[in-house]
């Protein structure tokens, strides 16, 4: 029976966590483990986790914010569990989710990845109990996977759609969705970058944003295969959109959603596919250009970040592009 280590990243989550880890509990696949890892929560995060301690819940709480992809690197590299599960607080899963995409590993030892379909659900609705109901047949898609369209942009598929008419059928897809997304670690260790003497299976230099992206993409580039469960299901509070409500990021994390969009095309792709797609990718890259200018000069900053980074991402990049068994050329079916 494969061993499954659950991690459930938080910050500031202690009005989300209770039902999370009810929910979590409440799988009927018995071979899993649960870590909440705490990114230095300001509210009572953790003592409302005290008591799921005794109900067998381990507690990682660092001392300052290690945000998304440091903080599990730490947690994956710690865990000797063959599949790992990143879960967000903002997330419910149905009782059979873990079970049926355990069931998707066993069928092809290249399956790297898998995603659910998880539904979108508001604040108020965001109870233990609606795992247990009939999915609502107004309910939208939150997310079913992650794909790209030739400009680069990444995008949730399926968002915003109708579950019952949307995403019925399970398939290979680009890339898993880290707000709820299962890992092979075979395929973490095969992946993982080492430039810093730590494993980075997320690219720390990502921080928090299109690091499942960047994830994805390179499993592609190593010959791994995403797949979607769709009868694996989960509910999900989404707080952030790509490409949307930006808003309400903080000046600091839109910044690094900037840089790190560069920061994908500059490490994954390659020279002829991109100038193959160039009327795709430079409307999108001047649009991004003509925001920093004039609407979001707080994030002008991700030039210079940039720069600063250039010399571990081109490391970063010549360790993937000499160990990759596939070519953009190849992936190029994944591109709407």
């Amino acid at each position: 029976m494969i061993q499954v280590a659950m991690h459930v990243l938080t910050y500031n989550s202690a009005t989300q966590i209770d039902a999370c880890l009810s929910c979590l509990l409440q799988q009927d696949y018995s071979n899993a483990t649960i870590t909440v890892i705490d990114n230095a929560s300001t509210d009572d995060t953790l003592a409302r986790l005290a008591p799921w301690q005794a109900k067998g819940v381990r507690v990682v709480a660092h001392p300052q914010n290690l945000y998304y992809a440091q903080a599990h690197n730490l947690a994956i590299a710690a865990s000797t569990a063959e599949v790992i599960v990143t879960v967000n607080p903002d997330v419910l899963l149905t009782p059979t989710f873990l079970s049926t995409v355990i069931a998707c590993f066993a069928q092809d030892p290249a399956i790297g990845s898998v995603n659910g379909k998880l539904l979108l659900l508001d604040d108020v609705h965001f109870t233990p109990s609606i795992v247990t109901v009939p999915i609502d047949s107004t309910r939208l898609i939150d997310s079913a996977g992650l794909m790209l369209y030739r400009s680069r942009r990444p995008y949730l598929r399926g968002n915003r759609q109708s579950a019952h008419d949307h995403c019925l059928e399970s398939g290979p897809i680009f890339g898993v969705d880290g707000a709820c997304a299962a890992y092979r670690r075979t395929m973490l260790e095969d992946i993982a970058l080492n430039t810093t003497g730590q494993p980075e299976y997320f690219d720390n230099d990502f921080l928090i944003y299109r690091e499942d992206v960047d994830l994805a993409w390179r499993a592609q580039l190593f010959g791994w295969v995403s797949y979607y469960a769709a009868n694996a299901v989960g509910y999900h509070v989404r707080s952030f959109h790509l490409g949307r409500d930006r808003e309400q990021m903080s000046p600091f994390l839109r910044r690094h959603s900037v840089k790190n969009g560069w920061l994908l095309l500059l490490k994954n792709d390659e020279l002829r596919a991109l100038l193959l797609d160039l009327p795709f990718i430079l409307p999108y890259q001047l649009k991004i250009l003509g925001g920093l200018l004039t609407i979001e000069r707080s994030s002008l900053g991700a030039i210079k970040d940039l720069w600063q980074l250039w010399p571990r991402f081109r490391a970063k990049r010549a360790t993937i592009h000499r160990r990759r068994r596939r070519t953009m050329r190849e992936l190029r079916h994944w591109l709407v």
